[in-house]
């Protein structure tokens, strides 16, 4: 039998058994399989959206909530008295534990057309299955049916056009009978270029309004009136609720914030755009124009402005927000940059060319261009910096007539 043991300090240890229970380690490890060694996060934009009453086959409890809606959050029509606190209060109570996962961040959108919450999802282990969508439904159901349990009274009436973020119900019980009948009306939407594309649409002005169901929407991109959907929007997002990482909640920033954001810029392009299609219908104003130049408009938006926009923001979400191998694109293009950037200037300091000088700069930027790009596009999941360095080290060489003494 083999002997098993370490040296410390001159003395010898024996361990009896070592060489078993190594071998047996390594051999429980082999049969495992990956997915039970590393468990990666995954996580995904949903959005679920609040039918209207007039919609067949609706409850009255959805019309109960498209009341509250419109007094609480706001119907649109609130210019000067903004909603942002109630908002925001609303969102903070979507937040929290969802099954296995977590809802990390919530927007809602609320305005005389549509009331819709946006909602990013994390959960651990594989793909999304059918229980994380009927598990949003459930639990926004549940979110807006407890809004039905608070009592009226005289002063709400005083209040409804005002910013007060203590009207939202954050710790009463929803009647059950009601959350149920809520979350049955509920199908979660998911995917962000999908739900990109549709808040381009939103605040483009062609989106179909859940409160007209059936009837078309009037394209009229110079029309204050349907622009204003811009400002409504900053404010949802301005609204936006996310968790930190001690269970606390922070405002205006992560994921639905850029995904907003990107969206208002779509909007507000195709307002300002110079499409010959799009200034055909300047004379119009805010006025219906004839359906087929309206139609040849939306057609042409929609190819150069809205689609490119829409999958510009699922890109910049996937670069900023998605963690692969502990890390998001974003940062690891920032490390990137950092390490070469110190290498090669140490290395030209060590040369005597000056690590700060023009020449430098400019062969650091060439040389961080192509894995830059290929790390924002998905084609590399991690680039060598210490190999970049040294090709740019032969290249600056070479160019300086740089030579070393052996």
């Amino acid at each position: 039998m083999v002997d098993f043991g370490f040296y410390h300090k001159r003395r010898y240890y024996h361990v009896p058994h070592l060489r078993f229970l190594a071998m047996a380690f390594a051999a429980a490890v082999a049969v495992l399989p990956a997915a039970s060694l590393i468990v990666a996060p995954r996580e995904e934009i949903f959005l679920v959206s609040l039918p209207h009453p007039s919609a067949a086959g609706m409850s009255p409890v959805v019309s109960d909530l498209w009341r509250w809606k419109d007094c609480v959050l706001g119907n649109g029509v609130d210019f000067f008295v903004p909603r942002v606190k109630t908002l925001r209060a609303f969102n903070s109570f979507l937040l929290g534990p969802l099954g296995a996962g977590e809802i990390c961040e919530a927007a809602t959108l609320s305005n005389c057309a549509r009331m819709e919450v946006y909602l990013r999802v994390r959960w651990e282990g594989g793909e999304c299955g059918a229980d994380i969508p009927a598990g949003l439904a459930a639990s926004v159901g549940t979110a807006l049916a407890a809004q039905l349990s608070r009592s009226t009274s005289w002063g709400d009436s005083l209040t409804s056009a005002l910013d007060v973020p203590s009207r939202i119900v954050a710790g009463h019980a929803a009647d059950g009978a009601d959350a149920s009948e809520v979350a049955r009306h509920l199908t979660p939407e998911s995917g962000v270029e999908n739900i990109a594309k549709r808040l381009c649409e939103i605040s483009a002005g062609m989106a179909l309004r859940p409160s007209r169901p059936g009837r078309p929407v009037p394209f009229r991109p110079y029309s204050s009136r349907d622009a204003h959907v811009l400002l409504q929007m900053r404010r949802a997002r301005e609204a936006v609720a996310t968790t930190d990482g001690r269970g606390g909640s922070g405002t205006g920033s992560g994921a639905l914030s850029d995904i907003f954001l990107g969206a208002v810029r779509a909007g507000a392009e195709v307002r300002s755009s110079s499409l010959p299609e799009v200034r055909e219908m300047r004379p119009y104003g805010g006025r219906e124009a004839p359906a087929s130049v309206a139609s040849r408009a939306e057609v042409a938006v929609r190819a150069a402005i809205l689609t490119p926009a829409a999958q510009e923001i699922e890109k910049n979400y996937r670069m900023a927000h998605v963690v692969e191998g502990g890390f998001t694109v974003t940062e690891r293009i920032t490390q990137l940059r950092e390490k070469v950037r110190e290498g090669v200037g140490a290395w030209a300091e060590a040369s005597g060319v000056g690590g700060d000088s023009e020449e430098i700069r400019s062969a650091v930027q060439r040389g961080l261009h192509r894995p830059t790009v290929d790390l924002r596009e998905g084609k590399l999941l991690e680039v060598d910096a210490n190999e970049v360095i040294q090709r740019l080290q032969v290249e600056l060489e070479t160019k300086l007539g740089i030579t070393h003494k052996k």
